[in-house]
């Protein structure tokens, strides 16, 4: 019991030493760092929907698109204030998750999965039409922000949303692809990988997946979905909580072992 206890406070203090580490040991890689925070609000955003509240959803890009839009272009049409952006951003994105849940959380299986799907189409279909508004295929550009010192579906939209805006102020651009299929996509490895219904889940699985793509990618353009998919396969035929549960089947194992050993 005592063992486990202090397995459950170095787990929940080790994502964030790893993080504050990260800031003093590689400064001149904040950018980098940057990236994995967003995927890791953005995955456990999903983790909120998927795993907490059972919603079955392709569509979680729809919010993070929508807070990334709406951030740029509250920069460049308001206010280059990034915490206000990042405020209408979050609100905008929570509104029409608290809409869109509404009109299809009456649903389930299939039917609710491809409601999700058709909605994160039709915005991204939208985003590349609105020319005026979006810049469509050349994306949002020419945000400009003033500098900053200090820095259920409802509040899941809000936090996917939230992630968004942040890759719009992080970033200083906004693409379709924040509102395509393979963001989607992308974040739910991401959560699988790092275990559903589970604090950390998110924060894990897209540190994971950023960083083994990151470095994989180096090797090879093609090299890493390869390694992150064989990693997904391995997580899923062997940890079924993903790898947060690695550290609670190595202290299985060792258990075993030293009672095989007293016999």
């Amino acid at each position: 019991m005592r063992r486990a206890r202090v397995v459950a406070a170095i787990g929940h203090a080790l994502p964030w030493a790893i993080a504050v580490g990260y800031f003093f040991a590689a400064p001149s890689d904040l950018d980098f760092g940057t990236q994995v925070m967003i995927w890791i609000l953005f995955a456990m955003s999903l983790d909120l929907a998927l795993g907490y509240a059972g919603i079955l959803t392709l569509g979680q890009a729809a919010f993070f698109g929508l807070g990334a839009y709406t951030a740029g272009l509250f920069a460049i049409h308001l206010s280059p204030d990034p915490l206000l952006g990042h405020l209408a951003a979050i609100g905008v994105a929570a509104l029409v998750g608290a809409l869109t849940g509404a009109m299809i959380l009456h649903t389930t299986g299939v039917t609710l999965l491809m409601l999700t799907l058709a909605i994160v189409s039709v915005l991204s279909q939208y985003a590349n039409q609105a020319t005026d508004l979006t810049g469509g295929d050349n994306g949002l550009q020419g945000i400009r922000l003033d500098p900053i010192f200090g820095v259920f579906e409802f509040i899941s939209a809000a936090m996917a949303g939230s992630a968004g805006a942040l890759s719009a102020h992080a970033t200083r651009f906004v693409g379709l692809s924040v509102l395509d299929l393979l963001t989607s996509g992308t974040v739910t490895v991401a959560l699988i990988l790092g275990g559903t219904r589970r604090l950390y889940g998110g924060f894990i699985g897209a540190t994971i997946y950023l960083v083994v793509q990151d470095y994989s990618a180096k090797i090879s353009p093609f090299f890493w979905e390869f390694v992150v998919g064989g990693l997904l396969i391995a997580t899923v035929l062997l940890l079924e909580g993903g790898l947060l549960d690695l550290g609670p089947a190595v202290l299985r194992l060792c258990d075993r072992w030293q009672a095989g050993q007293r016999k």
